[in-house]
């Protein structure tokens, strides 16, 4: 395939897990981003190994595995062309059953891909020194799919992932029926769920093209989770104008502290992880949805300033630029 000026588009090979939830939207918005400049296209592991066989790829391909596991659908280590494949981590931890900052054993992986992202600004201080290759990338969020809540005279809770979200350890990693649930009933604030197990009825996944009109639908955004990376939920949330409740997870501090430094203020309440302390939360929005609205528009100016694709395209760029 041809750029606009005649040279050759580069094939992309663009790897997630299940088709359209978080990995897959991440990849699709690259997709589109960067098809000026290379030939993208999907392989969805699922639909990969469903005739239990790993996905091929062509000579050429610069192959991004967004996510770092080396087991189920994630096991590809014997099959990658690792010069031209580059990495990710998309959460706090390489491995979130141990939680231990990375040692040898995680710089000798980074070092293996031919570039490596993670999402948040502690792990690249914790990479940078070791691994030449490693790039801070954030998750970034494409503006045209979300228009402002109208939400405003009440306050409406919205949360979505994957509920059944458990670690090799048996903790709840999202907290939504250990933590968001019994929040919102106590707070008595209405709650809308789009779950990753539920297939029918009003708590049901949704596919992509269905997330804008879900977030519309609310305009608080609880995030109640052990740990993220930079989460899909939480930005698209603040695109669409949410105010946002969440625990110290992932890049929730580094957004906080940005808006702080660029607007004065913040659209985020960061508290710790609890039914209490969430519940609190809520009820100083409840006793005043004006400042929840007001709240969702720092956050929704602020992805468009800090977090968009308009804004992180030549970096990641520049990052597939590492393939070799």
């Amino acid at each position: 395939m041809d750029n606009k000026d005649g040279s050759q588009r580069r094939p992309l090979a663009l790897l997630s897990d299940v088709h359209g939830w978080a990995f897959w939207q991440n990849m699709d918005d690259l997709a589109i981003t960067v098809a000026d400049e290379y030939d993208p296209r999907h392989v969805v592991l699922v639909d990969s190994w469903a005739g239990g066989k790993p996905p091929t790829f062509t000579n050429g391909d610069v192959v991004f595995r967004c996510y770092h596991r080396s087991e189920g659908v994630w096991s590809l280590d014997h099959v990658l062309p690792w010069k031209s494949t580059l990495g990710s981590l998309r959460s706090s931890w390489f491995w979130p059953e141990n939680r231990q900052p990375p040692g040898q054993r995680e710089y000798d992986l980074v070092n293996r891909y031919a570039g490596f992202q993670v999402v948040t600004q502690d792990n690249y201080r914790q990479l940078a020194a070791h691994c030449p290759n490693v790039r801070l990338l954030t998750n970034p969020v494409r503006m045209d799919r979300f228009t402002p809540t109208t939400v405003s005279d009440h306050i409406v809770a919205s949360w979505n992932g994957n509920a059944r979200h458990f670690n090799a350890a048996g903790e709840d990693v999202k907290g939504f029926s250990s933590i968001v649930v019994p929040a919102c009933k106590a707070a008595g604030i209405p709650l809308i769920s789009a779950e990753y197990n539920v297939p029918t009825g009003p708590g049901r996944r949704r596919q992509p093209s269905e997330m804008p009109a879900f977030y519309a639908k609310a305009n608080v955004a609880l995030v109640a989770s052990m740990y993220e990376g930079s989460s899909n939920s939480f930005k698209e949330a603040m695109a669409a104008g949410l105010a946002v409740i969440t625990t110290n997870c992932g890049d929730a501090m580094e957004t906080y502290n940005q808006q702080i430094d660029v607007y004065g203020e913040s659209g985020l309440l960061i508290v710790e992880r609890s039914v209490d302390m969430f519940t609190a939360a809520l009820g100083l929005l409840k006793a005043d949805p004006s400042y929840a609205l007001y709240m969702g528009r720092i956050n929704r100016q602020d992805v468009k300033d800090h977090w968009s694709w308009d804004v992180w395209k030549d970096r990641y760029l520049e990052f597939l630029s590492l393939a070799q």
